[in-house]
């Protein structure tokens, strides 16, 4: 074996690994625990399991030796306190942590070796960056996730070294499903008991064959027990810590209590944003802060914080009352209408910091908005009275500025640089798993490209944006790849070789191409107009124009809920040719990755579940794709009154559409299905309403008008939205 071939079997991969001779034959083994951190108990839970799942026995009598130590880091490595060293013999094997993290990752890294024969090796490994990390977010999805699923999770990206974990306890969207302000709250405050976040679920199961109706509180809400995801990250080595927004993505607070919310010109609360001349607004969020750091954060060494303040605009969709009007976060009351709006932000962020400095937080995370143009839902550029307020206030050491921008091309990052010249410590987001509602997007090149910048301008590390998907897992590997070894990584397609030579070793030039048509199949590029280059980006047409999500919007000028699947047919009309080329060549790509994730899927081998999961993915994209390509056929063969025909081609689109559901239910995660089955259902019932308006209305009365069939469809159609 070469020091290469040793490193591919390693994720990530290692800084230093030497190939001596010989193996080590390990059918059992004792184990000798010589370190006492944190971690420690963890990691020899996580040993154990992997050795039995390895068929190897560990007992006393053994005479190969297994030692877990904990001991000094060589100087030459960064990040001591998770830096690792194993060295591997023929009569036993040496794991040294050189810290609490460093003692969990040299077992990551063993166990990731574990065979009959273990080829005799010494290890030496540290991270390139010491901020590596993701944030969870806290809708369609997450906001079902039990504990075991978040243990899971955490299990999950510890096994891939990351040591921070965001999950954002509060954050509020505007009207999407069901007339509905969409709200979420992780943690019940004492002293606010108004303050909880139910949500309608509507679906339909086609494996128990109903409809599915239910209101839901998010379990780590009403079981409470996010302090129980902090400690357990503690224990190996992820530091978990909530994200608690308070102007932008602000709404329960202000319409619960409307004597908090920002006011208009006339007085009246425009629940959004906050007055914050009024001193109950911090009571009250001084008093959440308070609850998340005292009960939740304090006991398990979690001092950090994020405050978010991203996204802070006027916009339409934030009172499900009066949907269409335009609600501002910016107050206007008699003590605050003269108040410069980008100084009033400033003076509000700064003071939230202070008392988190106060309170014992050492790093407050704040989103980049301030510090860039947002046009003119923008605040316009605080750099300099940011700068100014929080070094006046003795607390610009505690903030960290989270660059986030998702894009799949350079020329459509939000910025181009993350200002290493203000001083303030950094981290760059990509975005690494949103959108799976819709379905599977590529999110490599973002995560290149910010994992590049951060390189190259100092930057803390890397801390994506996402809601947990296992479909995923390969952005998760080169997420956390190129944070803790950028310079050995090399490209993404390097990575990705890697990632599939562990999860599918036996297929692997399969599961190469069927990623290689999943990357064409979602590819961005410059969306040129018709006569132009009739250049089409997938990225968008799959996710915004085709997918249902983005129609559960409130949108100016449109009726809600809007004339679905009739306006996004109106778009790909718009440009039929374009599209009619781009979904053919979707929909024959995505079969035969389908083909070739189902028949890894049966390789014993491989990873069977990711595969299958991944299967899905394919299949997902195919539908998609196919049911537009069908709904322009329906639309000729309307126009040559062959509703016969129509009428077939709609029960068949039904019957696929089920299929999917199926798989779904097969393959997903259960606190993934009520979301996106609901997506499914809206068009299988679409197909279901045309099939029965076509049987049952005589052919003389028969119309069709595919840009608008309000006309036939269902209350079940309109309950769904």
């Amino acid at each position: 074996m070469t020091p290469k071939q040793l490193k591919d079997r390693i994720f990530p991969i290692p800084k230093e690994a030497k190939v001596c001779e010989g193996a080590l034959k390990l059918s059992a083994c004792r184990l000798q625990v010589g370190a006492d951190t944190v971690t420690t108990a963890a990691a020899v839970k996580l040993l154990k399991e992997k050795l039995a799942a390895a068929g190897i026995t560990v007992c006393e009598e053994a005479e190969t030796v297994i030692t877990l130590t904990q001991g000094t880091a060589p100087e030459r490595s960064s990040f001591p306190e998770e830096a690792y060293q194993i060295t591997i013999t023929q009569s036993g094997v040496s794991l040294t942590g050189f810290g609490s993290n460093g003692v969990y990752y040299a077992v990551v890294s063993f166990v990731q070796l574990l065979g009959q024969e273990i080829p005799c090796c010494e290890i030496l490994d540290w991270p390139d960056m010491g901020f590596r990390g993701h944030v969870i977010e806290t809708r369609l999805g997450s906001d079902l996730m039990e504990k075991e699923d978040w243990f899971a999770m955490i299990d999950d990206f510890a096994a891939q070294k990351i040591n921070h974990l965001q999950v954002n306890v509060y954050g509020c969207w505007v009207v999407q499903y069901d007339g509905r302000v969409s709200e979420y709250l992780f943690v019940p405050l004492e002293g606010y008991p108004e303050l909880k976040t139910g949500f309608h679920l509507k679906y339909y199961s086609p494996t128990q064959d109903k409809w599915i109706e239910a209101d839901k509180l998010p379990p780590v809400f009403e079981k409470n027990f996010f302090g129980d995801l902090v400690a357990y990250g503690y224990e190996r080595g992820v530091k978990v810590f909530p994200g608690f927004n308070s102007y932008g993505h602000n709404t329960l607070i202000p319409h619960t209590y409307p004597e908090l919310s920002a006011k208009d010109e006339d007085g009246n609360p425009s629940y959004s944003g906050f007055c914050t001349a009024n001193p109950d607004v911090y009571k009250l969020l001084f008093s959440a802060y308070d609850q998340l750091i005292d009960k939740y954060m304090k006991p398990y060494g979690s001092d950090c914080i994020a405050l978010q303040l991203d996204e802070v605009r006027a916009e339409i969709g934030q009172y499900a009352g009066d949907i269409f009007s335009k609600r501002s976060p910016w107050c206007k009351c008699p003590k605050c209408k003269d108040l410069n709006e980008g100084l009033l932000f400033v003076e509000h962020t700064v003071r939230l910091v202070k008392h988190l400095k106060e309170k014992g937080m050492k790093r407050v995370f704040i989103c980049c908005d301030m510090l860039i143009d947002h046009g003119p839902n923008g605040v316009g550029v605080l750099t300099e009275p940011l700068l100014a307020a929080l070094r006046r206030e003795d607390v610009f050491d505690i903030v960290t500025i989270t660059w986030w921008t998702y894009a799949d091309l350079w020329e459509k990052l939000m910025f181009h640089t993350t200002q290493p010249e203000t001083g303030l410590r950094r981290v760059t987001s990509p975005w690494n798993g949103y959108y799976h509602w819709c379905c599977q997007m590529n999110s490599t090149r973002d995560i290149y490209m910010l994992a590049k910048m951060a390189k190259e301008e100092g930057c803390d590390g890397m801390h994506s944006y996402s809601a947990y998907d296992r479909c995923y897992d390969r952005s998760h590997h080169l997420l956390a790849e190129l944070c803790w070894s950028y310079d050995q990584a090399g490209t993404i397609q390097n990575v990705t070789d890697r990632y599939l030579r562990q999860k599918f070793p036996s297929r692997f030039e399969a599961a190469r191409r069927a990623f290689q048509l999943f990357d064409r199949i979602t590819e961005e590029r410059i969306d040129q107009p018709e006569g132009n280059s009739s250049c089409l980006a997938n990225y968008f047409m799959l996710r915004d124009r085709l997918s249902y999500y983005f129609y559960s919007y409130v949108q100016a000028g449109k009726p809600y809920p809007r004339i679905f699947p009739g306006e996004a047919l109106q778009k790909v009309c718009d440009r039929k040719e374009d599209h009619i080329r781009a979904m053919y060549s979707i929909s024959a790509m995505a079969k035969e990755a389908m083909a070739i994730w189902e028949a890894i899927a049966q390789d014993p081998a491989c990873d069977r579940e990711m595969a299958a999961l991944y299967a899905y993915e394919a299949n997902n994209y195919m539908v998609l794709v196919d049911d537009y390509l069908a709904m322009l056929r329906m639309m000729e063969l309307a126009e040559d009154g062959e509703y016969a025909l129509v009428k077939a081609m709609a029960e068949a689109r039904r019957d696929i559409r089920i299929a999917l559901m199926i798989r779904h239910e097969q393959v997903k995660a259960s606190y993934q299905q009520p979301w996106n089955l609901r997506n499914h259902s809206i068009f299988m019932q679409f197909f279901e309403d045309l099939r029965v308006y076509l049987e049952n209305t005589p052919a003389e009365e028969q119309k069709l008008d595919f840009l608008d069939m309000r006309y036939l469809a269902s209350e079940r159609f309109f309950w769904l939205r």
